[in-house]
Order: C-alpha cells, then structure tokens, then sequence
C-alpha cells in the first residue's frame, strides 16, 4: 500500500506539474520536471521491491495489485517517453503541447486507478520474518547484524519442528524433504525468504544452485579447485556490514542533512558493487569455467558476465553500474542543492536510488550464496576444513553458530587483539553453563581466541573473563570429548572468580559447595531407585562423583595455589568414598554421603558477581 501510494503521488504530481504551465514557460519548468522525473523514478523503485512479493502470493490474492501495476507501468513510460521527447526537441512548442494533451489523457486514467481498488501489498521490511516464518522479527534483527546467526539458532530451538515445516514450504521451489536442514542452511534459506528482493533473489538462487550441481556432476575435482579459490566471498561479505548498515542508518536519519548523507550512501554502494558484487561475478564465473584473476577490477569482470546468458549472469550484470562506481571512486560526485539529488558524473541520482541499488546489489550476492549453500547441501561435496585459512568474518560466523546452537543469544560480537568479546542475552545459572559449552566449542573453531570477554545486556554486572589455557585443560581432561554440566566447568567458574578479582581459595571454595550441592541434590533425586538397587540411579550417582572429582581438581590445579589444593582434596576424599562405594548397600551409602552433605550445610554458594546487580 505505502509504495502503491508513494507512485500514485509522484505521477500525479508530475502531471499537475506538466499541465500547469503554458509551452513559452516550459524552460522554466524544466528543472523541476527533473526533480518530478527523479521522485517518480524512485518510486518505481520502491514499488518494484513490492512487486517482486506478488509474485510468491495467491493469485486471488496478487491478481488484482498486479493488473492495476501493469497499467501504471504503461502509464509512467508515456508519460516519461513524451518529456524525453520534449527534451530532444529542446522543449519547442509542438512537442509541449503533445506532452500536455498526453498529461491530460493520462491524468483520467489515473483517477479511475484508485489505491482503494487493490488490496495492502505486503511490506518488506516490517514484520518479514514473522511473515515468513513465525518468529518475532524484533527478536533477531536486536543487536549486530552478524550475530543473527546465534539469535536465529537459539528461537529455532525452542519450535524446531514446526519450524523446519514451514521453512521447507517456502523453500520447495529449492530443496526437496530428501535435504537435511543443517544449521547452516536455515541460515541461508530463512535470509533468503525474507530478503526485499524476493523475485530475483529466489531466481539467482535457483540458478546458482542449478549451476553448482551442473559443475559438480561434470567435473568435480575441478568446481572444488575454484570453490576453494572463491568460497571467502560469501563469508567477506559480512565484512562491508557495518560500512551498509551504518549508511542506512544515517539515510533514515533526520539529524544530517542530504548533503552528509551521501558520503555514507555512497560508500555503501562503493562497498555492495566494488566488493560483493565483483568478488560474487568473479566466483560464478569461474563454477561455471572462466577463471578471471580475484584482483580484477570492476570493468573486465562486468563486461564477462555480460557476455554470458542466463538469468544469474543477466541480474549479476544488472546490479553494476560501473559508471557510478568510477564517479564516486574518482570523487566526481556532488550533492545538486537544486535538483535534491546527487550528481555522479553525468547521471542524476537521488539517495533513495543511490542505496536502494546497493540493497539490490547485495541481495543478489547473498542469494548467490544462498543457491550454492543449497547445492552444497543437496550434493554433500567433500569439503575440507575451511576454518584453518579462513577470514576472521568466517571464523565468526562460525562462533556465532556454534554458540546459538548452544543457546546463546549474542546481541553483539567484537574482537580486540586475541580477545573475543561477546555481549549477550542476561544469564542465569544454566544459561552460564552454556556459555561455558559455547566458549568451549568457540576455542575448537578459532585457535587465535585466547581470552573471552562476555558482558550482559543487564547494566552493571561484572563481565565474565576466561582464559584459553583453561579451557584448553577442559577439553583436553574430557574423555572421549564428552563433558558434563555443571561438574566439568568447574575450572571455568573459578577461572571467571579469579579474574573478576577473587581470590584462588575463595574461588575454589565455591565450587566446592558447589560440588556437594550437586551430589547430594543429585542423591536425594534419585533416592528412590538408590533404595530399590535401581542400577541406572547408582550408574547416574556414580558419574555425577566422578566429573565432580575431576572438575575439582583440574579447577584447583589450574588456581595455582597450594591451599587451594589442599582445600579440594578434602572434599575430594569424600567424594571417593562415594564413589568406592557404587555398589554398596544403601546404608553405606548414606553413611559415606553425610560428611558431603555437611560441607553442602556449612558451605552455602553465594552467587558469583556476574549474577549480582
């Protein structure tokens, strides 16, 4: 409805601009028959991200809006074809009146195209992935753009079924129920349905797709060759996020005027079309044979994929105007106070344009991406481990992955050094221990992490610090890899006390009450089966002591100080003696568990400072 209506405005403003004035004032008018051009072009604009979502409608539906498109579409190309005509006869009488009697005979038809006769297209931007599928838009567009990947990972886990369900049916035209919906591929496809560009992005996936299973099947030794030259530029492309987000932002601003606004727009469309776009044609060109240096510039690699057919190449070319990049590059480009819009060389471009290109131009990279993320899941390819090499946007959106997966949601992710600092969702005693798992799983992925910062999106709780040394000890004391909560982070907790300034005795104290609360409380659940002889309640009892020991004592290890040491090797004695006794009778049992639960009396947890306002 509000791009429908921004179109219905700016062709009726440029035709009472036309019918207003006599043909001998037509050189005064001309500028502002410009500046009508420009506004009317724009909304054709706006109006086409509409128009490609009614496509994905129900006919009864998208029938309607798009019958009535159709006739504004035939209208606004008169209309605009007569002033460029008017323009070449160097706006002389007889092409003015033509251009008048046209602007009559359209503004009639006009009047019968009312906004009410079509129902409310669907917005783009607000509210698209409830629309899509079912989730609180404000839930995962909250916080950095790049650690969506965690937010997404995290509301998928709470409905995965449902949700897995709804994300195949807007995908069918892509995968079959045959493909495993990976993480990874969620990602992809959940970006893809909620993209603005929803016609042509779902065609250049389709296509990249298409082209990626061709290669595989003719040649794939050699599509791996050039894959593992080019599979960064998806990833890359998370690089530029800050550089676009941050021109959006200052576009929708009211506190620069235009004049500013266009640095940071222009740079945006600098960033989507000299790095997405160029590093995206040069990759679909080389799956599909022609291999162009990665360091080509802009012109070469337009003027290749506008030689291939095919609706990837055809978009990919669609989304370069190499004139404006070169303009902006070579700093010919100004803001025309007169004409409100910014002057690129010879064209007149307004910022809505300007940006709206770059959105498009980044739409269709990242549905590149999309169709060959498709193809990789349908295909399985082998893939070798493109971590070690890789740019550190990978590597993040590796972390980010792993720590929904853990459910963490990261509302922002930063790197200082070796330091990966993470700002979360508030934490409660589970949600730490699966920031624990995360930061685990995080060290595994990226061997240049050797310290974690993590604050709270609460104000004034301390920030949990952890150390890699530590971490590395975990899962190096893991058997098998397989770690248990709470009892194997126990390291990680004193750890997070020591450098929120506790001391190592304190800390290890902590975790020792900690230890005998989850014995017992672990005792006391399973009672009954302890008393029927149940052998799974004694199986459960007995790991729950053993991982509680080696917590414990790698945790007091680790602490580097001797009373602290000797302090869990106390409770460390008793835990023994439960374990020794695993087969025992009941009675033992609980005769061996008494000097735990006295510790868990005497020794109260009090809640670490990250849990204290």
């Amino acid at each position: 409805m509000v791009s429908w209506g921004h179109l219905h405005d700016a062709l009726a403003h440029l035709l009472e601009l036309v019918q207003e004035d006599e043909p001998q004032a037509a050189g005064n008018t001309e500028r502002r028959l410009a500046r009508a051009v420009d506004e009317l072009r724009a909304s054709v604009r706006r109006m086409v991200a509409d128009a490609d979502i009614l496509g994905f409608l129900p006919p009864e539906t998208a029938d309607p809006p798009r019958r009535g498109l159709v006739r504004y579409v035939s209208l606004v190309g008169r209309v605009v074809g007569a002033i460029a005509a008017c323009e070449k006869q160097d706006w002389s009488e007889p092409g003015w009146r033509q251009l008048i009697s046209l602007a009559g005979q359209v503004s009639a038809e006009v009047d019968q195209l009312t906004i009410n006769e079509v129902p409310a297209l669907v917005e783009v931007e607000e509210g698209a992935v409830r629309r899509a599928i079912g989730i609180d838009d404000r839930e995962l567009v909250d916080g950095q753009g790049l650690a969506f990947t965690s937010r997404l990972e995290v509301a998928w886990s709470r409905d995965e079924t449902h949700l897995d369900r709804r994300l195949r049916g807007q995908s069918a035209h892509l995968i079959d129920t045959s493909v495993v919906l990976s993480p990874s591929l969620r990602r992809h496809l959940v970006a893809l349905v909620t993209t603005s560009f929803p016609l042509v992005a779902n065609r250049v996936a389709v296509a990249a797709r298409d082209l990626v299973l061709g290669a595989l099947e003719t040649d794939e030794a050699a599509f791996m060759a050039a894959w593992e030259e080019q599979w960064a530029g998806e990833r890359m492309m998370w690089q530029g996020h800050a550089g676009f987000f941050k021109a959006h932002l200052e576009l929708e601003s009211g506190d620069r005027d235009d004049e500013h606004r266009l640095e940071s727009v222009a740079n945006a469309y600098v960033l989507a079309v000299e790095g997405d776009a160029r590093r995206t044609a040069i990759a679909a060109l080389a799956f599909a044979g022609q291999r162009l240096p990665g360091d080509s510039t802009l012109r070469p690699v337009h003027d290749a994929i506008s030689r291939r057919e095919g609706r990837l190449f055809e978009a990919l070319a669609s989304v370069i105007q190499v004139a404006w990049r070169n303009a902006i590059a070579h700093r010919d480009i100004w803001w025309d106070s007169d004409l409100g819009a910014a002057r690129l060389g010879e064209d007149v471009v307004t910022l809505e344009t300007l940006f709206m290109s770059a959105e498009r131009a980044r739409a269709v990279c990242q549905a590149f991406h999309h169709g060959v993320e498709v193809a990789f899941a349908i295909a399985k390819p082998p893939v070798r481990d493109w971590l070690t090499n890789a740019p550190e946007s990978a590597r993040n959106l590796a972390i980010l992955e792993a720590l929904g997966g853990c459910g963490i949601s990261v509302h922002d992710l930063r790197r200082s050094g070796g330091t990966l600092e993470l700002v979360v969702q508030s934490l409660d005693s589970d949600s730490f221990l699966q920031l624990c798992f995360g930061i685990i799983r995080s060290a595994e992925l990226d061997h240049g992490i050797s310290h974690w910062l993590v604050r709270q999106r609460t104000p004034n709780l301390t920030p949990i610090s952890i150390d890699r040394d530590w971490v590395e000890r975990v899962w190096a004391e893991a058997p098998e890899g397989m770690l248990r909560a709470p009892e194997d982070m126990f390291p990680l907790i004193v750890n997070a006390l020591i450098n929120s300034g506790a001391e190592p005795v304190p800390a290890v104290r902590h975790v020792i009450a900690y230890a005998a609360a989850q014995v017992t409380g672990e005792a006391s659940r399973l009672g009954e089966g302890l008393a029927a002889g149940d052998e799974r309640a004694r199986t459960s009892l007995h790991e729950c002591v053993v991982h509680c020991r080696r917590g414990l004592a790698l945790a007091a290890e680790l602490s580097g100080n001797e009373s602290a040491r000797k302090l869990a090797s106390r409770i460390d004695a008793m835990l023994a003696s439960v374990e020794a006794r695993r087969d025992g009778s009941v009675e033992s049992l609980h005769e061996v568990l008494a000097p735990v639960q006295a510790v868990f009396n005497a020794r109260r947890m009090a809640a670490p400072p990250w849990f204290q306002g």
